[in-house]
């Protein structure tokens, strides 16, 4: 059923200069983020072609670096709302995960630091000395038109930068597969508790949870 939560004019003229608030809205600004990324990456199913293993390999991109921005931010979050059950029962315990740290330390931290929201040279670099496959394809297409058109290798190079694997071909997209389900199962749970805190958070911030 849809709904909306809805703050009055008089009350968002206060809030709007409240740090706690802009908290708060950049922590809806995350899980819009990471909401767009994983359904992405669930939405790239059936026959297996060079648009929907572009469209596949990107959402594992960038959910990670996504999800490694989220998780830096919770504790930026807990500043103001530690104390709320939404943060203690959904969010906190992730930043206590052993599974989330191993992520956070690997795969996430080398794709957030160095591949997506950076080009560092080191990524190629390192990425492309793992690489060992029977044919080298540069550049590929459904069709040729402009919006199918996919690089495989530069894709292959970051997965192998990210997993820090020798793994090749199909068994090496078997692996980013697996992993990209670890890391949007993170994210919906991120998603899910910024979810919570919002819903707890409508009475003390003077607005209204309304079902359309």
């Amino acid at each position: 059923m849809p709904f909306r939560i809805v703050c009055p004019p008089e009350r968002f003229n206060h809030l709007r200069n409240d740090p706690a608030f802009h908290r708060l809205m950049i922590a809806g600004k995350i899980a819009n983020a990471l909401r767009f990324g994983i359904v992405a990456a669930k939405a790239a199913t059936g026959p297996v072609t060079y648009t929907s293993t572009r469209t596949r390999a990107a959402s594992f991109h960038y959910v990670s670096a996504l999800l490694q921005e989220a998780l830096r931010f919770l504790p930026r979050l807990g500043q103001y709302y530690s104390g709320s059950q939404a943060f203690r029962e959904e969010l906190a315990p992730l930043l206590r995960d052993g599974t989330v740290a191993s992520l956070q330390n690997g795969p996430l931290d080398r794709l957030r630091d160095h591949a997506v929201f950076h080009n560092d040279d080191v990524v190629m670099a390192h990425g492309l000395q793992s690489v060992a496959l029977d044919e080298y394809v540069l550049v590929a297409g459904d069709t040729p038109l402009a919006g199918d058109v996919y690089f495989p290798l530069s894709d292959i190079a970051i997965v192998h930068h990210a997993l820090s694997t020798d793994v090749q071909g199909y068994q090496l997209l078997g692996e980013m597969s697996v992993l990209l389900d670890q890391v949007a199962d993170v994210g919906t749970k991120v998603c899910k508790g910024i979810d919570s805190l919002f819903r707890e958070a409508v009475s003390e911030l003077g607005c209204s949870y309304i079902d359309e």
